[in-house]
């Protein structure tokens, strides 16, 4: 990792060596060929200006004697080519040491910071020797300025900074992976089956609470007495019906009846009304007919909207898509429970795929139709009809079986 952050500013670096390079020809443009006017007026003007330096050094040494830091070996008298070598090569002039004197960190570095504290030096000189170049001189310094910078963001050894955030790409990447929950119950009492569950999955197991039933007028005279003695804890009474063809609405002729004596024998009731409706319209229609309904009796269990397709041409539903089925369903829930009744959703396996969208109906409580021992469904349910021919003492014939998973309670509707 430390390498290939090297590499990234491997650049940033030869910026530095070209900048260097064209601060340095800057300071010492090359000379002029031989014979030219600008050579001789610019050598005469160094010379002369050296000359001054020299004859103030020599009748001053008082003072320099007398100015603290500085070594007796700088005021030992040289020759005007040594003073000159002196300058151009090691760069040590004490004006140059007295203003830019480098950090303890710095001075480390033998490379990039010499380099710059020599051309640095050489600008001052040339800076004092033409008040002309003054400008030049101080955007000079701000380019060396700006080129330490760069060079002291370089990453250190360690890197730490840079290693720290190698572990968030992972996290971010496992936060993508997704589990899909999976419901999945036993009927008491069928064989034990051992299910493995596909990759990418978690099952949720459910467990019975109570055990019910839903009835009709296809079930005609029902004894609720032995019903409830047979264990029955609720039963599901169907309040009406949309014919398929002419989409009339009809009350179950047994709704009332059986209404009355479930609650006398002390069993739980909710309510499903069988669904053809084609329109939203159609289907608050529906639901305004089952409040109607249902507005004298207690209600502990919920009020469900069951429409099943009719493999039937004839049939107004026919046609219908999996859309406008589940805007059906929106309406009337939403109208069940403005009313502040709990709305259900009732389907089979295959019709739950075919026609509705259940991402738009999680907010409600769904009631699966599955005649398997043991169902998975990709979505939570809370009722579970788990046969069409089962017995029950005090019906006679086949009737619907059901297993509940969540507890209600009377509503306040119904109160």
């Amino acid at each position: 990792m430390e390498n290939d952050l090297m590499d990234i500013f491997e650049p940033e670096k030869n910026g530095v060596e070209q900048a260097l390079k064209a601060l340095e020809e800057a300071a010492f443009p090359p000379e002029p060929e031989p014979g030219s006017e600008t050579e001789n007026e610019q050598g005469q003007e160094i010379e002369t200006e050296a000359a001054e330096e020299d004859v103030s050094v020599e009748k001053e040494p008082a003072e320099e004697e007398t100015v603290p830091g500085e070594e007796k070996t700088e005021d030992e008298p040289a020759s005007d080519d040594e003073e000159a070598e002196e300058e151009t090569v090691s760069g040590e002039e004490p004006v140059a040491d007295e203003t830019c004197e480098p950090e303890p960190e710095m001075a480390e570095s033998d490379g990039i910071k010499s380099k710059l504290q020599l051309i640095l030096s050489r600008i001052r000189t040339l800076a004092e020797q033409d008040r002309r170049f003054t400008i030049a001189v101080a955007a000079a310094a701000a380019v060396l300025v700006v080129l330490l910078i760069a060079a002291a963001l370089l990453p250190g050894k360690d890197g730490e900074d840079v290693v720290q955030e190698e572990p968030a790409a992972t996290e971010s990447v496992e936060d993508n992976v997704t589990t899909l929950y999976i419901t999945r119950v036993e009927k008491p009492g069928a064989p034990e089956k051992e299910y493995v569950p596909v990759a990418g999955t978690e099952v949720v197991e459910k467990t019975p609470l109570f055990w019910g039933i839903d009835v009709s007028e296809h079930q005609q005279e029902i004894d609720w007495k032995t019903v409830s003695s047979a264990g029955v804890d609720f039963a599901m009474i169907r309040a009406g019906y949309r014919g398929y063809t002419e989409g009339q609405i009809y009350a179950d002729e047994y709704f009332k009846t059986n209404m009355r004596e479930a609650h006398k024998a002390g069993v739980d009731v909710g309510v499903y009304f069988f669904s053809q409706a084609t329109s939203v319209e159609e289907a608050v229609e529906e639901a305004k007919f089952v409040l109607e309904l249902i507005k004298v009796w207690d209600i502990t269990y919920p009020v469900v909207f069951d429409w099943e397709f009719i493999e039937n041409s004839t049939a107004r539903t026919y046609s219908m898509t999996a859309k406008e089925v589940t805007d059906c369903a929106m309406a009337f829930c939403e109208t069940i429970a403005y009313a502040g009744y709990t709305p259900m959703i009732y389907f089979g396996q295959n019709a739950s795929i075919e026609h509705f969208d259940l991402e738009r109906l999680m907010v409600f409580d769904f009631w699966l139709a599955d005649y398997t021992d043991t169902p998975v469904f990709p979505y939570d349910f809370q009722m579970w009809q788990y046969t069409s021919n089962g017995q029950v003492a005090g019906i006679d014939g086949d009737v619907d079986v059901n297993y509940c998973f969540s507890e209600y309670k009377t509503t306040e509707a119904s109160q």
